[in-house]
């Protein structure tokens, strides 16, 4: 399966309703530990999935990037 590529100038509408922290790294442009401190702090709101870590894609519209 060719998976669509993910960056800064996809629309939030087109991407999944639940994104990876590598796939949200990508779209906000951040680094992983950036991503991974927003996930921690509370600010990005994330599930897992069995083993799996995902954001939901409505959480994306309101954290602060800089």
């Amino acid at each position: 399966m060719n998976d669509p590529v993910i960056n800064r100038q996809t629309k939030i509408e087109d991407l999944p309703e639940f994104l990876t922290p590598h796939e949200v790294r990508d779209f906000l442009g951040l680094g992983r530990d950036s991503v991974y401190k927003l996930i921690e702090s509370g600010e990005l709101p994330a599930r897992r999935f069995g083993q799996r870590l995902f954001v939901p894609k409505a959480a994306l519209v309101e954290v602060p990037v800089a």
